[in-house]
């Protein structure tokens, strides 16, 4: 089992119950409980996280159950294959420096970036879309960037 972000408002406190792999966006609460990633990685000896290098450093007593990718680095974890994408969280305040952020695009079918807008071509994309530092002109302009389900032009006769 794979799973993504299972931050502090993830509800099913069995949330990562026999994962074998985490991917984890960026340190953020909603995307990033520690305390519950902790016990999870003790509780199942084969789970990996799989994450930026800030929330790599957050969790530095777990060795090498933590691993850190970035930008363009594929493997496969749980049965699935894996590219990241990005590098950074959305500019979100201009006091403060945006975090490391990476997407992950799974089987090629879906890509979770984060909270980030980065672009990636998948017939899914799983949108930030009540995030606090997004407007909806934002939104609708990465929606129709990204184009997920974008449909193919016809060729009929």
């Amino acid at each position: 089992m794979l799973v993504i972000d299972p931050g502090a408002m993830t509800p099913e406190p069995d949330a990562l119950d026999g994962a074998e792999a985490v991917l984890i966006t960026h340190e953020h609460f909603d995307h990033f409980e520690p305390g519950r990633l902790r016990e999870a990685v003790e509780a199942e000896p084969r789970l990996t996280v799989y994450t930026c290098p800030g929330v790599a450093r957050r969790l530095g007593e777990l060795g090498e159950r933590v691993q850190v990718v970035g930008e363009g680095d594929t493997f496969t974890a749980a049965g699935f294959d894996l590219t990241v994408f990005g590098e950074k969280h959305h500019f979100s305040h201009p006091d403060a420096a945006p975090v490391d952020n990476v997407g992950f695009l799974v089987d090629n079918e879906v890509f979770h970036p984060g909270d980030a807008l980065t672009v990636v071509d998948a017939p899914t994309v799983l949108v930030a879309g009540q995030a606090p530092w997004m407007t909806v002109p934002d939104l609708v302009a990465y929606l129709r960037t990204a184009a997920p389900c974008a449909p193919t032009p016809s060729t009929t006769v």
